[in-house]
């Protein structure tokens, strides 16, 4: 409506501008209009709940058979007053192993983290490396970074919008289905192998167990490709994927399974003040 009042009041402007120049006007007005939208800042649009406690937690590596097989570490740390750092580095013997990080920004007056850049970098048993994985939420993109199958060294893709991707503080993120065992939760995870993609997962409550060892309650959360009605059928053939809390604890996190990266052997990490049998890990 402005626009149309300032050419009404400057006749002598309205008659240089022929319907060839109103077009071009109106043109640089959309360009200049988009690319403000698209400049804007990217985000995640989670919000996960921050620790109780924070340092180093050691823990040790064990194999689907509760056979003890390396050393491994969970962090978190301030970075400084509006940021904190979750760092996890699992190690199996032959010399395989993956560290992964995750910076997060302090947001909502203080109740909440944001995920700002995830990473993650894998070696092989062999000392190959399968290079990095990255997602940068400020800049909208996700990266693999390392030759694929198909010669490719550095491959990128947008994040979907909504931005609900989380590669690295699971422990942060089902946190909320501990608070809430009555909750669903839908998160999508960059996978780099054999091709980068984002594939939607779900997380519920499976189990509840009672006095297992040292804990009088653990809650075992399972996580697993959403694949919407085929889900029923390929449930069946996909690993139990799993993390473990005691809520009676600070740091409520106890164990979880998943693969040493994304070919490797599937590992179950866990707290060094647990005992494997109290998961009943292999329901």
């Amino acid at each position: 409506m402005g626009a149309m009042h300032s050419v009404r009041r400057a006749p002598t402007i309205r008659r240089t501008l022929n319907a060839a120049g109103m077009r071009t006007a109106l043109a640089v007005a959309v360009a200049l209009a988009v690319g403000f939208v698209g400049t804007a800042r990217a985000e995640s649009s989670l919000r996960l709940p921050v620790p109780l406690r924070y340092g180093s937690i050691p823990a040790s590596t064990f194999d689907d058979d509760g056979k003890r097989i390396g050393d491994a570490v969970l962090s978190v740390d301030h970075v400084d007053a509006d940021h904190v750092r979750i760092r996890s580095e699992t190690r199996v013997q032959d010399g395989a192993h993956t560290t992964a990080t995750a910076l997060l920004r302090v947001v909502d007056d203080g109740t909440a983290l944001q995920i700002i850049r995830q990473e993650s970098i894998s070696v092989t048993a062999d000392g190959s490396s399968l290079g990095t994985l990255l997602v940068d939420h400020e800049a909208g993109i996700a990266v693999c970074d390392g030759t694929d199958e198909q010669g490719n060294e550095r491959r990128e893709l947008p994040i979907r919008t909504p931005d609900r991707v989380v590669n690295v503080p699971f422990n942060l993120l089902f946190e909320i289905l501990v608070k809430d065992t009555s909750q669903k939760l839908s998160f999508d995870l960059l996978l780099c192998r054999p091709s980068p993609r984002f594939m939607t997962f779900s997380a519920r409550v499976d189990r509840i167990l009672v006095n297992r060892g040292r804990h009088e309650q653990l809650i075992e959360v399972v996580y697993r490709p959403d694949l919407g009605l085929l889900s029923f059928v390929t449930d069946r053939f996909v690993p139990r994927l799993s993390f473990w809390f005691d809520p009676a604890t600070q740091d409520s996190w106890v164990a979880h399974r998943m693969p040493l990266y994304a070919t490797g052997p599937e590992v179950l990490i866990l707290n060094g003040d647990s005992a494997y049998a109290d998961l009943d890990a292999n329901p």
